[in-house]
C-alpha cells in the first residue's frame, strides 16, 4: 500500500467532516425540464436493412448444411461406394473378422496401392 493510500475508515471520517449541500427542490425540475427538451427535436433513425442482412446471413450459413445433405444423399444413394473405405473397414463394420483394428496394415496397403 502506498503511503498516500486511505483505509475505508480514514475515508469514512473525511467524508463526514464535509459539509452536506442542499440541493433546491427545483433543480431537479430545471434538469428534467431541459433533457426533456433537448431531446424533442432528436429523432434516431435505425436503417431497416440490419434486418434483411441478419436474415441473409442466416441464409448463407445454411448453404454448408444443404451441401453436406446433398452430398450424404448422393454417397448413400451411390450403387458401389467401395472405393470410399478399404475392405478391412467394411469387414470391421458389419461385424466380420478383421485381421488388424489399429489401421496400420491398412495405412502401408494403401501406401502400395496406385489409389487416385
Amino acid at each position: 500500500m502506498n503511503k498516500n493510500d486511505m483505509t475505508d475508515s480514514e475515508l469514512d471520517q473525511l467524508l463526514a467532516k464535509m459539509p452536506k449541500l442542499a440541493v433546491p427542490e427545483a433543480a431537479w425540475d430545471r434538469a428534467m425540464a431541459r433533457i426533456a427538451a433537448e431531446q424533442s427535436g432528436k429523432v434516431i433513425a435505425f436503417p431497416a436493412q440490419r434486418k434483411n442482412q441478419a436474415i441473409r446471413a442466416a441464409w448463407w450459413a445454411s448453404v454448408p448444411l444443404a451441401a453436406s445433405l446433398a452430398f450424404g444423399i448422393y454417397l448413400g444413394a451411390a450403387a458401389e461406394n467401395t472405393s470410399l473405405l478399404p475392405q478391412v473397414a467394411y469387414d470391421y463394420l458389419i461385424g466380420g473378422e478383421a485381421e488388424s483394428t489399429s489401421g496400420i496394415e491398412e495405412a502401408e496397403t494403401l501406401a502400395e496401392e496406385d489409389v487416385t
